[in-house]
């Protein structure tokens, strides 16, 4: 996919790295693109559930980027596990200029946050996309 000319705000990483690395501060973060940009929209506290991101996201057809540390279990081991999931949420009654933005940002933001990080990226096009056993479905088949 072609990348677009959307650049990553200055507080796109900080407030990442405040989610992965030392006290952990965040479960999730919600990026939006806002004046060419993408930027922090929303962020959870490390109480916060996976329900309560989809709640945070908004309610009109408006495309989001979202990290969430997802607590799970593995399948051969049953080893709990905490790894970094990254959404793409565009909704299909979002505008056509914003899906285009959104779906040729994604790798810049990836690779701005460090695509070590991320143990699994989804595409989701509606909210039924982002079920959580699903998810961890997923994540405990990879480890």
């Amino acid at each position: 996919m072609v990348k677009s000319n959307i650049k990553c705000d200055d507080s796109v990483q900080p407030t990442f790295f405040k989610m992965t690395k030392g006290k952990k501060e965040y479960r999730y973060i919600i990026f939006k693109i806002e004046n060419n940009q993408v930027v922090v929209d929303k962020t959870g506290d490390r109480d916060k559930t996976f329900q309560d991101m989809i709640n945070d996201l908004p309610a009109e057809d408006a495309a989001r980027y979202v990290v969430f540390d997802l607590t799970y279990h593995t399948k051969r081991e049953n080893h709990l596990r905490e790894k970094i999931v990254f959404l793409s949420y565009c909704p299909s009654g979002t505008e056509t200029r914003e899906k285009m933005l959104h779906g040729s940002t994604a790798l810049e933001l990836k690779e701005k946050l460090g695509s070590s990080f991320i143990h699994l990226s989804k595409q989701c096009d509606d909210l039924g996309d982002m079920n959580e056993e699903e998810i961890k479905e997923e994540m405990a088949i990879k480890g």
